[in-house]
């Protein structure tokens, strides 16, 4: 960790509604400026996950030169969506804004999640939130999406996903259909690349394909991890983190 630097628990948004569990991102940024930023969205079926346990992402990020904010948000059941979607879209705004005094290009951001935070930052990049918070949303330059969730009505119809639909979104498909990454048109959306494990559930892969196919993107699949182990097979030399740093290239030249 000596060749980057790392900033913690920086509140992206300070609003009436503030939670400083909810609302902070951790920081790891090389040492070199200029450098492209990740946000990202971990996994937790809308309801779990914390940005600590990520940690090995960023270094293994900030150590190839590109910054990462791992970044909380609030959980269902407490909000449902578009809660969660609003938050990560506040903590875009953040990196957009305040990446330059750290040394970053605040034209150069992309999306990274895994899982619900796979499905966060589709939908995002496809259909930000409509508030006075965000009158106009900054552009970003490509989506990498893990192991994500791209169609909600479908997955809300599995004995094992029903639970997790409802609880973060409600109980109304019509909501789901249009909380559904897959359901919205991809004709201005940013480059994508997804990615599946192996051993991933089929649902999970299908839709990765699928989604690929309807937004042109590359689908590429990890051998040998789960829809759980992926996340942290990102370090320095493996197959996933060169996929994704010739990704961040390859959209820097378009």
């Amino acid at each position: 960790m000596d060749s980057i630097r790392t900033r913690r628990n920086i509140p992206y948004y300070q609003g009436a509604d503030y939670s400083p569990r909810d609302h902070t991102l951790d920081l790891y940024l090389p040492e070199k400026r200029g450098f492209p930023t990740v946000l990202f969205v971990h996994g937790g079926a809308w309801s779990g996950g914390e940005k600590e346990v990520h940690q090995s992402l960023g270094v293994t990020l900030a150590q190839k030169g590109v910054a990462t904010a791992v970044i909380d948000h609030r959980m269902s059941p407490a909000v449902k969506h578009p809660q969660h979607l609003i938050d990560a879209a506040r903590a875009f705004f953040w990196v957009h804004t305040d990446i330059s005094s750290y040394g970053g290009d605040e034209n150069s951001i992309f999306l990274l999640g895994h899982s619900s935070g796979g499905h966060i930052a589709a939908l995002l990049a496809l259909s930000p939130p409509r508030s006075h918070e965000f009158s106009t949303f900054p552009s970003i330059q490509g989506v990498i999406c893990i192991s994500g969730v791209f169609d909600l009505v479908s997955m809300a119809e599995t004995s094992w996903g029903e639970g997790m639909i409802t609880s973060a979104f409600g109980m109304n498909p019509d909501t789901w259909y249009h909380a559904s990454p897959m359901n919205h048109n991809p004709q201005k959306a940013p480059p994508f690349l997804t990615i599946i494990a192996e051993h991933d559930l089929s649902l999970i892969k299908s839709q990765g394909k699928e989604f690929a196919r309807k937004v042109g993107a590359e689908c590429i699949e990890i051998p040998g991890t789960t829809h759980f182990s992926i996340i942290h097979s990102i370090t320095p030399e493996s197959r996933i983190t060169h996929k994704i740093l010739w990704f961040l290239d390859e959209c820097a030249k378009e």
